[in-house]
């Protein structure tokens, strides 16, 4: 995942993307003086911008996307473009719907433990893709 769509997630949960403010102030900071972020928090750590941001790999990470989604009322939404996102099942190998949305819901939320990183690029997908709608 690149760090645009890292970003566009962190603003998505309402977070901030940490990154040094590139202020004309700031050409040469000096250590006493740390570096402002975009959000008013000011590092002592020229790193402040790598070692604050969310990774977006793993099941804290998923699981506040989907609460943000379900908050903002588009858990419907999101439903409908993951369940097409899922090719590791075909509809014609379950005998009822129930096996159908337990299966989606198992890969969805990543139950065997991994994909955590996949499921946050699609959210991004989706969010990319929802926001061109109506345009």
């Amino acid at each position: 995942m690149n760090d645009a769509d890292k970003k566009l997630l962190t603003e998505y949960l309402g977070e901030c993307w940490h990154r040094p403010d590139a202020g004309s102030q700031m050409i040469k900071p000096h250590a006493y003086i740390g570096i402002p972020c975009s959000c008013g928090t000011v590092s002592y750590n020229a790193r402040h911008a790598s070692t604050n941001n969310r990774t977006f790999t793993t099941r804290n990470d998923t699981v506040d996307l989907y609460e943000a989604i379900a908050k903002k009322g588009k858990w419907w939404e999101f439903a409908d473009y993951a369940g097409n996102q899922d090719t590791e099942h075909s509809v014609t190998e379950f005998e009822t719907i129930l096996q159908i949305f337990a299966s989606i819901a198992s890969w969805l939320f990543c139950l065997n433990g991994q994909g955590y990183e996949e499921r946050c690029q699609m959210v991004a997908d989706w969010i990319k893709e929802a926001s061109h709608e109506g345009c």
